[in-house]
C-alpha cells in the first residue's frame, strides 16, 4: 500500500506567524487572471485583485503527553525511544492533512458523482479534465477505495502490475501520487494539485517541554504544535463521490 497521507504532501506553502489570528489572501480564478490578451498602446490593462479573506483561518493545537517509569528509560535502548517518538510525531501530521483538506472555501467544489459499487476509469478521466488549468498531482483516497483503484482493469496491464510488485508504487495515466487518509469516505475521491491547493499557518511550531513525578518515578513530557490551513485556490482541489 501507498505510503499515508502526511501534511507535508499536500500543501504549497507554509507562514509562519506570532498571532493567534490570521487572515489569508484572496484571489479569484476569474477571466482576468487567466486570460492574457494583447493590450493596445495607451490602453488598460485587465486587473487582477488581490485581497484579504473575510474570515480568520482557523488555528488548533495537537499535541501529546508521553509518560515513562525510571525503569523504562535506565534499562532500554535509545534507540527504541526515538522510533516512539517519530511514530507520534508522524500520527500529529497525519492528522494535520485531514483538517487541511476540511478547508476547503467553495461550497460547490468542483465534484464529480457516480453510481454503482465503485468508481471507474472514465471518472478519473474526468476528473482529470475538469482540473484544468491545474494539475492533478496528488489523488487522496482510503484505502477502501485505494483497493479499487487496484483492480481497475485499466491497472491490471503488464507494465503497471509489473512496475506495483516491483517496487509498491502505482502507475496512473495522470502521474500523480496516491495516498491513503483512513478517516475519508469509502465513497470519496479528493484530486488536489499540491502547488495551488493548501497554505499551512503555524503560530507556534513544535514544543516539547519535560518534567519529573519523583513520588512514582516517572518522566514525562508534552509535544505541541498549533497550526491552521487555509485553501488558496479552491479550484486547485476536485472530488468524486458517490451518487445519494
Amino acid at each position: 500500500m501507498r505510503e499515508a497521507c502526511t501534511v507535508d504532501k499536500i500543501i504549497a506553502t507554509t507562514s509562519y506567524i506570532d498571532s493567534l489570528d490570521y487572515r489569508s489572501i484572496s484571489l479569484e480564478d476569474t477571466t482576468d487572471l487567466v486570460d492574457f490578451i494583447n493590450v493596445a498602446e495607451g490602453s488598460a490593462f485587465s486587473d487582477v485583485k488581490i485581497t484579504v479573506k473575510d474570515k480568520l483561518t482557523k488555528l488548533k493545537k495537537y499535541g501529546k503527553m508521553i509518560s515513562a517509569s525510571y525503569e523504562a528509560i535506565k534499562f532500554q535502548k535509545l534507540d527504541l525511544f526515538s522510533i516512539t517518538l517519530r511514530r507520534i510525531g508522524e500520527n500529529m501530521v497525519y492528522y494535520e492533512a485531514y483538517d487541511a483538506l476540511a478547508t476547503n472555501d467553495k461550497p460547490t467544489v468542483n465534484k464529480i458523482t457516480y453510481t454503482g459499487d465503485t468508481f471507474t476509469y472514465d471518472n478519473l478521466i474526468d476528473i482529470y479534465t475538469m482540473m484544468k488549468p491545474y494539475n492533478l498531482t496528488t489523488i487522496i483516497v482510503d484505502p477502501k477505495s485505494f483497493a479499487r483503484l487496484l483492480k481497475l482493469p485499466e491497472m491490471r496491464d503488464a507494465n503497471a502490475g509489473l512496475d506495483f510488485h516491483g517496487t509498491g508504487r502505482m502507475v496512473t495515466t495522470f502521474g500523480a501520487e496516491v495516498y491513503c487518509l483512513k478517516e475519508m469516505d469509502s465513497d470519496t475521491l479528493i484530486a488536489i494539485d499540491k502547488n495551488y491547493a493548501f497554505e499551512r499557518v503555524i503560530a507556534s511550531d513544535i514544543t516539547t517541554d519535560f518534567d519529573k513525578l519523583i513520588d512514582r518515578q516517572i518522566e514525562r513530557a508534552t509535544v505541541s504544535t498549533i497550526v491552521g490551513f487555509s485553501n488558496i485556490f479552491p479550484d486547485a482541489v476536485a472530488m468524486l463521490v458517490k451518487a445519494k
